[in-house]
């Protein structure tokens, strides 16, 4: 099966405006696709900038690695007044932190990071192997 020219851009990490939506009252924001840009310049020091894909969602926007719904990196909480970055732990568990502008996401630079090195190596960081 080969890949079209928007699969390609899909899953390079871009978001793609022909992207086909299961909710068409799914909307990407200006501070979402803002945030994505944000999170990853952060990552491009640990990982190629083309393996980071944004994933919008009803009540989030998902950040992955490699297009891979298991392999999240942070979710942009942007679609109520109060602002929240969702993080993941080591054992994959969320916390979210309120922030107050889209700058404060720089402040956990290295816990997102942390994250994108543990899901790429997650047998060295104690986590269980993604054969």
């Amino acid at each position: 099966m080969s890949r079209t020219e928007d699969e390609a851009d899909h899953s390079a990490g871009y978001p793609s405006e022909e992207d086909p939506k299961t909710d068409d009252s799914i909307v990407t924001t200006g501070d979402e696709l803002e945030g994505y840009y944000i999170v990853k310049s952060i990552l491009r020091e640990v990982v190629s900038a083309d393996r980071i894909a944004m994933r919008d969602r009803m009540n989030y926007c998902g950040v992955l690695l490699d297009d891979n719904q298991r392999k999240a990196i942070c979710r942009l909480w942007f679609n109520r007044s109060q602002r929240y970055l969702g993080v993941f732990s080591s054992d994959k568990k969320e916390e979210r932190i309120p922030i107050e502008a889209l700058d404060d996401i720089y402040k956990y630079a290295d816990q997102l990071k942390a994250t994108v090195r543990l899901l790429e190596n997650p047998v060295a960081q104690g986590g269980s192997p993604t054969a």
